[in-house]
């Protein structure tokens, strides 16, 4: 491994002279050469017959919450080719779903964001019908935040993942902040920041929207653009906001759940369970579960919907709806929606047998 390596930065020492006939080379077997202060060479399925394929690093361990930029490379005899190959991550011969790959189609290189499921995941690439790939040992050893104040164990993991991803980060000052309540529009906002893994591409989206469509919100304010997506995707639509949304409201429990409901998982839901009338089971669903919830509870519908998808499971028979959360718990919520729908899209919906019964048995 380290001597592969070793060569491939001697080829980088290339002389303008040798540069010369690269290029000479490029337009005879099609290579893509950089511009004249890289000395990568970049190679294209369409080329000359090439050498053996690699990836680098190889065999490595890698904890959860954190990411690696593999590297593809072919050797031959006067130089190192990069090819743009195409990647994957395979777990059990199964697409690893809570693995991001970051910008690896066609390229030869890839970053790649590990989850919260150890075990051993197996990283491909493919290039001109050679397949080469490594091993990555997802482990679960202590994570290390670097925020400069404390954060509860139990989310370091999710934290840590949404950190990596460029979903939630810390304060200006380096905190993170785990205690901190969360508002409205902060919440909209990690939502919104989800929907590239969901392939929508936001930016293009927005360019098309009138956004102005609260009086309490500007467009200096940090959430004008996710409220935006929110209110013409029809995320907020049981919230009965009115003409004011109120951004810098804490957000409670009920109305989280609503607003996974409204954002992915009511539609989710009337896809897999094949009902028209999936607001008024899934009433019935959080009002058989939590002791604190009735089907005329605001929300029950979203609730029951989001404790479906073990977005939020509430404790001891109760779910709180009128409590506000923090970022910790938040994290935790978000990470739980990125994994369990977005990542994978088979997800199943626990629907309570006795709460379907008693909804058929009232109608």
């Amino acid at each position: 491994m380290s001597k592969k390596k070793q060569k491939k930065h001697k080829t980088h020492r290339i002389i303008p002279m040798f540069m010369s006939v690269l290029l000479l080379a490029g337009v005879v077997f099609g290579l893509n050469l950089m511009s004249s202060d890289s000395p990568m060479i970049f190679l294209s399925s369409e080329s000359h017959e090439i050498g053996e394929l690699y990836i680098v690093p190889e065999d490595i361990e890698l904890n959860m919450g954190s990411s690696e930029t593999f590297e593809a490379f072919i050797e031959e005899a006067s130089s190192t080719l990069n090819p743009l190959a195409d990647w994957s991550a395979l777990r059990d011969d199964q697409e690893a779903t809570d693995i991001l790959l970051d910008d690896c189609e066609g390229s030869s290189e890839c970053t790649v964001h590990v989850g919260s499921t150890e075990g051993e995941v197996v990283i491909m690439a493919e290039f001109d019908g050679q397949v080469t790939s490594t091993t990555l040992d997802v482990i679960n050893e202590e994570v290390v935040l670097g925020f400069s104040d404390e954060v509860p164990e139990w989310a370091e993991v999710d934290i840590a993942i949404l950190q990596d991803r460029g979903i939630m980060m810390g304060y200006a000052d380096g905190s993170f902040g785990a205690e901190d309540p969360v508002t409205r529009g902060q919440f909209i906002t990690l939502l919104y920041r989800l929907m590239p893994f969901y392939g929508l591409d936001t930016t293009d989206i927005i360019e098309d929207l009138d956004c102005d469509v609260f009086n309490d919100l500007g467009e200096a304010h940090y959430a004008y653009e996710p409220v935006c997506f929110a209110y013409h995707y029809n995320w907020l639509e049981e919230l009965n906001l009115g003409n004011n949304i109120s951004p810098d409201e804490e957000l409670t429990r009920g109305e989280t759940a609503e607003l996974f409901a409204g954002a992915i998982g009511r539609s989710f839901a009337e896809n897999e369970l094949e009902l028209s009338d999936v607001d008024q089971i899934m009433s019935y669903q959080a009002f058989f579960l939590f002791d604190d919830v009735y089907i005329s509870t605001t929300y029950a519908s979203g609730i029951g919907i989001a404790n479906g998808y073990n977005i939020m499971r509430g404790s001891d028979n109760l779910f709180r709806p009128s409590e506000t959360l923090n970022r910790a718990e938040t994290a935790v919520i978000i990470w739980r929606v990125l994994s369990s729908v977005i990542s994978d899209l088979s997800v199943q919906f626990n629907l309570d047998d006795d709460a379907l019964e008693a909804y058929y048995d009232g109608v």
